[in-house]
């Protein structure tokens, strides 16, 4: 049960550090339109924390092994998930 319960708060985890990654982007993106000689990703906790390759309790890369997921591969699926909702998001003017 103890495991279980360890693996839905990682899962929360890391999902909420997904979610906290997209709206990081959306502000980056923003940002880079706006100024983009002084925006830069590592400026974002967020994407620095996708971006990473330190591996302890709690990082992107030790959440994807503790799921079996390929780090890097999860990173490409995260990135281009965030890029549609973007792209739908400026097409509906939002």
């Amino acid at each position: 049960m103890e495991t279980r319960a360890a693996m839905r708060l990682w899962g929360s985890c890391f999902a909420l550090g997904c979610f906290d990654y997209a709206k990081a982007y959306r502000q980056y993106s923003r940002d880079f339109d706006r100024r983009p000689e002084y925006t830069k990703p590592e400026h974002y906790e967020p994407i620095r924390w996708v971006n990473s390759e330190e591996m302890y309790p709690g990082s992107f890369c030790w959440l994807c092994e503790l799921f079996d997921l390929d780090p890097e591969r999860a990173r490409k699926t995260l990135r281009a998930s965030v890029r549609d909702i973007l792209t739908r998001e400026r097409k509906d003017g939002k």
